[in-house]
């Protein structure tokens, strides 16, 4: 089997196809501090999302909250876009929202560079500071070629 092998400024070797190896990875954002996250791809990596899983927990203020989720470039140009289900959610209830490979919103398959990110929100900003949101995204990464 041929080795292809990348020398690298400090001298040591790697071997390309390891480079472009694409590893699953959990990426989270469990602080309870707000309804509008934003999870961005590392800088020399990339991604392709696999599943989102979003909690939110809504504070007693009225209103009906609607979760969006977005995939952005690094201008923040949004690439795709859903909203959490069809159902809309009422004030001090706790809901959870499924997008990608076991959910019924599925994710087109994205390669996600450096700098892109993944924004969930709800779209109608009624509590965003005080609404609490946890988030699980299970992803593939790998080396940025």
């Amino acid at each position: 089997m041929a080795r292809w092998l990348l020398e690298k400024e400090d001298g040591t070797e790697i071997n390309f196809i390891d480079l472009l190896a694409w590893r699953p990875l959990l990426v989270a954002d469990e602080a309870v501090d707000d309804s509008d996250k934003v999870l961005t791809v590392s800088a020399n990596k990339e991604w392709k999302i696999r599943s989102v899983r979003v909690e939110i927990i809504a504070t007693a203020t009225a209103g009906t909250r609607q979760m969006e989720l977005q995939i952005r470039d690094g201008a923040a140009d949004i690439l795709w876009s859903a909203l959490g289900g069809t159902a809309t959610q009422g004030v001090t209830l706790i809901e959870q929202y499924g997008y990608g490979d076991a959910a019924d919103i599925l994710i087109p398959e994205f390669f996600l560079p450096a700098g892109f990110d993944v924004h969930i929100f709800d779209n109608a900003a009624i509590d965003a500071a005080a609404d609490d949101m946890v988030i699980q995204m299970l992803i593939e990464e790998r080396d940025a070629p």
